[in-house]
């Protein structure tokens, strides 16, 4: 739902629901509980959006993932906990599918964040998220440098390496974790902080 969608669903301006966002014009409850209804949320999520994150589509451990997103522009399949050490305006999560990275297994959720293109050095050696050139699978691998300039080297923990690939980018698994029950509750939340999330998404 974007800015202006909500807006004419409350019956008021986007400038008005920008004002009640940013602060500069108070709110009443019944307003905000309004606004929650909208978009399928409580008014705590309404109140502390900072603490979701979306889940912008899957990863492969195993298996092949082609999609990049899997998701329109600020849309996700689910917003989720973002972990407390992690700032929550730049960090982003994938589902894992497949089992060659145990002890992380399907379902787990990865958390890292991107506002690049290419393979920093401090990726090589860690467990990344990573998307193969000319928009290639994405997977979850351990990376190393390939035999040849340029390349690189995916390991995992029970299948075979993936050798000399050249890589669009690679970004290091802040955290990951299994799916929990308040991660299941959060995904029946739709996007709360519509500007934000058109951003974040856009550079991951």
């Amino acid at each position: 739902m974007t800015l202006d969608q909500l807006a004419a669903a409350l019956g008021t301006s986007a400038a008005n629901v920008h004002r009640w966002e940013t602060g500069k014009v108070g709110i009443t409850l019944d307003r905000l509980a309004g606004i929650a209804a909208k978009l399928r949320c409580s008014v705590v999520d309404l109140v502390a959006p900072e603490m979701r994150v979306p889940v912008v589509g899957k990863v492969g451990a195993g298996s092949v993932v082609n999609a990049v997103d899997d998701y329109p522009l600020g849309q996700a399949a689910r917003f989720v906990r973002c972990p407390d050490r992690l700032d929550p305006q730049k960090t982003v999560a994938v589902e894992v599918e497949g089992d060659s990275m145990l002890p992380i297994e399907e379902g787990w959720l990865l958390f890292y964040t991107r506002n690049y293109d290419g393979v920093p050095s401090e990726c090589l050696g860690k467990l990344c998220v990573v998307q193969l050139a000319g928009g290639g699978a994405r997977y979850v691998k351990r990376v190393k440098f390939g035999r040849r300039p340029g390349t690189f080297n995916l390991y995992s923990t029970n299948a075979r390496e993936i050798e000399d690939v050249l890589l669009s980018w690679a970004a290091p698994v802040l955290e990951a974790r299994p799916t929990s029950e308040d991660d299941l509750a959060v995904e029946q939340s739709g996007p709360i902080d519509v500007e934000r999330d058109h951003k974040r998404l856009n550079d991951c």
